[in-house]
Protein backbone atom coordinates (compact mmCIF):
# COMPACT_ATOMS: atom_id res chain seq x y z
CA UNK A 1 0.00 0.00 0.00
CA UNK A 2 2.96 2.32 0.61
CA UNK A 3 3.87 1.96 -3.08
CA UNK A 4 0.36 3.09 -4.05
CA UNK A 5 0.62 6.09 -1.72
CA UNK A 6 3.98 7.08 -3.16
CA UNK A 7 2.52 6.78 -6.68
CA UNK A 8 -0.30 9.13 -5.69
CA UNK A 9 2.26 11.63 -4.39
CA UNK A 10 4.24 11.41 -7.63
CA UNK A 11 1.12 12.03 -9.72
CA UNK A 12 0.10 14.98 -7.56
CA UNK A 13 3.58 16.50 -7.74
CA UNK A 14 3.70 16.20 -11.52
CA UNK A 15 0.16 17.59 -11.85
CA UNK A 16 0.98 20.59 -9.68
CA UNK A 17 4.36 21.45 -11.18
CA UNK A 18 2.94 24.39 -13.13
CA UNK A 19 1.35 26.21 -10.17
CA UNK A 20 2.97 29.65 -9.77
CA UNK A 21 4.64 30.20 -6.41
CA UNK A 22 2.64 33.39 -5.78
CA UNK A 23 -0.81 31.79 -5.92
CA UNK A 24 -0.86 30.20 -2.44
CA UNK A 25 0.32 31.68 0.85
CA UNK A 26 2.04 29.73 3.62
CA UNK A 27 -0.54 27.47 5.23
CA UNK A 28 -1.02 25.69 8.55
CA UNK A 29 -4.55 24.51 9.22
CA UNK A 30 -6.76 21.47 9.66
CA UNK A 31 -10.20 20.62 8.32
CA UNK A 32 -12.59 17.69 8.19
CA UNK A 33 -14.71 16.31 5.38
CA UNK A 34 -16.98 13.29 5.59
CA UNK A 35 -14.34 11.02 4.05
CA UNK A 36 -11.12 12.31 5.57
CA UNK A 37 -9.37 14.65 8.00
CA UNK A 38 -6.78 17.00 6.47
CA UNK A 39 -3.80 18.76 8.00
CA UNK A 40 -2.30 21.46 5.76
CA UNK A 41 1.30 22.59 6.32
CA UNK A 42 3.71 24.58 4.19
CA UNK A 43 3.38 26.63 1.04
CA UNK A 44 3.20 26.28 -2.74
CA UNK A 45 2.73 24.17 -4.80
CA UNK A 46 0.24 21.69 -3.29
CA UNK A 47 1.09 18.07 -2.53
CA UNK A 48 -1.54 15.58 -1.30
CA UNK A 49 -0.28 12.80 0.98
CA UNK A 50 -2.65 9.86 1.51
CA UNK A 51 -1.54 7.07 3.85
CA UNK A 52 -2.20 3.42 3.19
CA UNK A 53 -5.25 1.86 4.80
CA UNK A 54 -4.91 1.23 8.55
CA UNK A 55 -2.53 4.20 8.90
CA UNK A 56 -3.01 7.81 9.87
CA UNK A 57 -1.55 10.90 8.29
CA UNK A 58 1.24 10.96 10.88
CA UNK A 59 3.10 8.34 8.82
CA UNK A 60 3.96 11.23 6.46
CA UNK A 61 5.58 13.41 9.16
CA UNK A 62 9.13 12.88 7.87
CA UNK A 63 7.99 13.70 4.34
CA UNK A 64 6.15 16.82 5.53
CA UNK A 65 9.20 17.97 7.50
CA UNK A 66 11.32 17.56 4.38
CA UNK A 67 8.95 19.27 1.90
CA UNK A 68 6.98 21.86 3.95
CA UNK A 69 9.26 24.72 2.89
CA UNK A 70 8.71 23.93 -0.80
CA UNK A 71 5.15 22.51 -0.94
CA UNK A 72 1.79 22.88 0.76
CA UNK A 73 1.43 19.38 2.20
CA UNK A 74 -2.20 18.26 2.51
CA UNK A 75 -1.94 15.24 4.82
CA UNK A 76 -5.07 13.09 4.83
CA UNK A 77 -6.29 10.55 7.36
CA UNK A 78 -9.13 8.51 5.88
CA UNK A 79 -12.45 8.02 7.67
CA UNK A 80 -12.51 4.87 9.77
CA UNK A 81 -8.75 4.85 10.40
CA UNK A 82 -6.46 6.27 13.11
CA UNK A 83 -9.31 7.46 15.33
CA UNK A 84 -11.43 9.04 12.58
CA UNK A 85 -15.13 8.19 12.58
CA UNK A 86 -16.12 5.67 9.87
CA UNK A 87 -18.50 6.44 7.02
CA UNK A 88 -21.85 4.70 6.70
CA UNK A 89 -21.30 4.10 2.97
CA UNK A 90 -18.44 3.19 0.67
CA UNK A 91 -15.21 5.01 1.54
CA UNK A 92 -13.32 5.21 -1.75
CA UNK A 93 -16.10 6.80 -3.83
CA UNK A 94 -16.57 9.40 -1.06
CA UNK A 95 -12.82 10.11 -0.95
CA UNK A 96 -12.77 10.48 -4.74
CA UNK A 97 -15.68 12.95 -4.71
CA UNK A 98 -14.26 15.02 -1.89
CA UNK A 99 -10.76 15.12 -3.41
CA UNK A 100 -12.23 16.43 -6.65
CA UNK A 101 -14.17 19.07 -4.77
Amino acid sequence: MKTLSMAVVAVVLVGCAGVPATTVARAQMEFQTRAFHVEVVGHVPPMILIPGLASGGEVWQGTVDHFKDRYTCHVLTLAGFAGQAPLDGALLPAVHRELER
